[in-house]
């Protein structure tokens, strides 16, 4: 019998041929034939989320993968810093510059970083480990060990070391492009550093009279209907913001909140926690706070020997420490991560390592006010001390030396002796405890208070979670069994919702504040003293409450003075209404009016201005005088930018001044304002273009010589910020010609999901 192969061994040449076009098929048309074939439904499913020509399309999955991917990395890397330790106002000040640098975790930032990382491909750009680690060393200041790598990736499981590095080159391409298009202070021109140095130093007195755009709303005529239907169409997907001229009509998200506040003062005060509480306690741990007392005691004791030595012999130990840092400090992360270490080198970990490593690494929210608290006692004291071993006769730094805004000046060596100056007396501050008889000092009292505040805030806390848990779960269940009824036939009778809890009650028998915000939006909340905490350490709840809370999922999170307790027990999405909504033609045909009524409001305010030109030796109230409805105002005395306040070599944030009797004065008013000169009248609007006004400046200071001395000595990173919102202005023009160029859109009907922030835009 003839083998069933002989036929095969016959014409294998012919069969080759045709499985290979068999593999073919398979590999290459039946996919694409199954996306037609399930297009239908996978498209439903998962619809295109954004278009381009040049880099190909992302679906709702890619972004929702694009955001997750952000989270990870900022996890990781808000570990990572945590790790390297350092002042807690320093950790918490390089956590935000993280954020600020990557982003939040927003569809159109990720969908922007994405298209970047894409162009910068496409212009045969590459980031490779060594980028890579070395921006870790950099962000890290190059002090977390190998161990510390360890523990960040084991805190997010979900991410290993090889996967953490592919996100950070995707992350990292996207910076190195907007590195090649640099519009922050290293692209500064002198003209522009004396611009920006003006904007925070040179002080105007105005007179000005404002010019209501609501009072010329009856002179605007209404528009045909085809006209205010369009007008809809054309920003039915915009947000109106309070602050832009630009109309909006979609309805932003809105969340109510109702919390309870602990305020960390009140539950550790002798009256919150007695005396015999604190002894009680010190004599059932007496040990351990006596162990603590010791090693705090050797430890300055330390310090001071240290002071002592030579300045060669602290050169090679400096010398010494670094080597055995970098040595600990892995060259090659990935490779470190992936690879069985079974031996490390052992070194004493530095004391300021341990330190900022306790204060950031403990998840806990009870643990910032304590830290704060004794981060300004540390600081105070290792302030005295340098002003006590300072020389009297050592020399003042050249004050025209331009010092770089991100590092303090470096100090003459107190170290060496100086026998012309008498011993010093030691500070009170810097003697050595004495222990007292009871083995109790004040620093231990105060810290024990501390302790059992913060466990009693703990306690309660997870009492009224556990109650507010019990509701959550009831009232999925009421939820769902009213979701039931709707869709079923039966119309089974649905029994009574879970009883409220009592807020107040709970709140007056635990000593806390209960506060309730009703719906509110992003932009009503900014101002809340909840929004500005951040949970378990890290996100901020104006972010949390609007993207990560669940309904009636309670949540913790903590400032500097207090800890929240609180939930969503409202919200209400983000949404575009039908222009037949009620309500809707009414708004829309109001900021038609406002728009249009604009323009009369400015001719009034030019008019005006035009008569304050003509009497240049007159104030404006006397001018218009004789005229009893125009007000004129005059606000103090004010700067165009106002910096905050921030630990020395930070970038202090700017912010357009608040002008008193001035509605929302933006970069228009003060740009105008500023470009008068003195006695010089001109028109122009506030920010969000409600009110025209009249300005007037009657004096400029200081004078232009003593501006300009003071420009030559000021280093330029402490009014930098100054120039951030023309930063942020090219910036956006710049992604706009990148999202032109790779024939960008969203997918029709699809609109970004973004977060108003106004610490770092786009």
């Amino acid at each position: 019998m003839a083998s069933p192969f002989s036929m095969f061994r016959k014409r294998q040449k012919l069969a080759m041929a045709f499985l290979c076009l068999l593999a073919m098929i398979s590999f290459v048309i039946l996919p694409y034939l199954q996306d037609l074939i399930g297009g239908g439904q996978q498209g439903a499913k998962n619809p295109v989320a954004v278009k381009t020509s040049k880099y190909g399309d992302l679906r709702e999955s890619d972004i929702n993968r694009l955001r997750s991917d952000r989270q990870k990395v900022l996890a990781v890397l808000e570990d990572l810093v945590g790790a390297a330790g350092g002042d807690p106002r320093f950790i918490e000040w390089r956590l935000q510059q993280l954020h600020r640098e990557f982003g939040l975790p927003t569809e159109e930032s990720v969908v922007n970083s994405w298209l970047k990382a894409r162009r910068a491909e496409a212009l045969g750009m590459v980031v490779g480990d060594e980028t890579i680690n070395a921006f870790l060393k950099e962000w890290t200041d190059n002090k977390v060990t190998q161990d510390g790598f360890q523990k960040a990736f084991k805190k997010s499981p979900e991410v290993s070391a090889e996967h953490f590095f592919d996100l950070m080159r995707q992350e990292l391409l996207s910076r190195q492009l907007r590195a090649t298009f640099d519009c922050s202070q290293q692209a500064v021109t002198p003209g522009q550093r004396w611009d920006y140095f003006n904007r925070v130093n040179r002080v105007a007195t105005i007179e000005a009279i404002p010019v209501a755009v609501a009072d010329y709303v009856k002179q605007v005529k209404d528009p045909a209907e085809e006209e205010l239907k369009e007008f809809f169409e054309k920003h039915k997907d915009d947000i109106l913001s309070p602050a832009s001229p630009d109309p909006g009509f979609r309805k932003p998200q809105r969340v109510a909140i109702e919390y309870f506040k602990a305020e960390f003062e009140k539950f550790s005060s002798p009256a919150a926690v007695s005396d015999a509480e604190v002894k009680d306690r010190y004599e059932k741990n007496k040990k351990s706070y006596d162990d603590a007392f010791k090693s705090l005691t050797e430890e300055k004791d330390l310090k001071k020997e240290g002071d002592k030595k030579t300045p060669a012999k602290d050169a090679k130990e400096a010398t010494a420490t670094d080597k055995a840092a970098e040595a600990k400090t892995p060259a090659d992360v990935k490779a470190d991560v992936k690879a069985d270490v079974k031996k490390e080198t052992k070194e004493p970990a530095k004391k300021d390592d341990a330190k900022g490593s306790s204060a950031v690494g403990n998840s806990s929210p009870f643990r910032l006010a304590s830290m704060l608290q004794d981060a300004k006692a540390d600081e105070k004291k290792s302030d005295e001390k340098k002003l006590d071993e300072k020389k009297p006769d050592e020399k003042k730094p050249d004050e025209k030396k331009v010092v770089s805004p991100w590092k303090e000046p470096a100090k003459p060596d107190a170290g060496k002796p100086d026998a012309a100056k008498p011993a010093a007396k030691t500070p009170d501050s810097e003697k050595k405890p004495d222990a007292p008889k009871d083995g109790l000092t004040d620093k231990m009292k105060e810290s024990i208070r501390q302790e059992i505040a913060i466990e009693k805030i703990q306690k309660v806390f997870a009492h009224l979670r556990e109650l507010m848990e019990n509701y959550r779960r009831e009232r999925s269940i009421y939820d769902a069994d009213v979701i039931r009824s709707k869709t079923s036939k039966a119309g089974k009778p649905l029994g009574a919702p879970p009883a409220a809890l009592d807020f107040e009650k709970l709140a007056k028998e635990n000593g806390l504040t209960v506060v309730r915000t009703g719906k509110v939006s992003q932009w009503d909340m900014r101002d809340m003293e909840i929004a500005g905490s951040r949970v378990e350490g890290r996100l901020p709840v104006l972010e949390y409450a609007f993207q990560g809370l669940s309904k009636w999922r309670a949540a913790v999170s903590s400032d500097a003075k207090f800890v929240y307790l609180f939930w969503k027990s409202d919200e209400e999405k983000e949404h575009t209404p039908k222009f037949t909504d009620e309500g809707v033609r009414e708004e829309v045909l109001r900021q038609w009016k406002l728009i249009q009524a604009r323009v009369f409001a400015m001719k009034q305010a030019e008019k005006w201005a035009g008569e304050a030109k003509k009497n240049p030796d007159k104030t404006l109230r006397q001018i218009f005088t004789d005229q009893p409805d125009v007000r004129v105002a005059r606000p103090m005395p004010f700067t165009w930018i106002t910096l905050g306040n921030v630990a020395s070599g930070m970038m202090p944030r700017a912010e357009i001044s608040t002008v008193s009797g001035i509605d929302m004065a933006g970069d228009d008013f003060m740009r105008t304002v500023f470009r008068l000169k003195a006695n010089e009248a001109g028109a122009t609007f506030n920010a969000p273009q409600t009110v025209a006004y009249v300005v007037r400046p009657s004096e400029f200071s200081p004078d232009h010589k003593t501006r300009w001395q003071d420009f030559q000595k000021e280093p330029f990173g402490r009014y930098a910020s100054a120039g951030q919102e023309d930063w942020r202005r090219t910036a956006r023009a710049w992604i706009e010609e990148i999202k032109t160029d790779a024939g960008f859109e969203w997918a029709p009907g699809r609109k970004a999901d973004r977060y108003e922030d106004r610490e770092r835009q786009e």
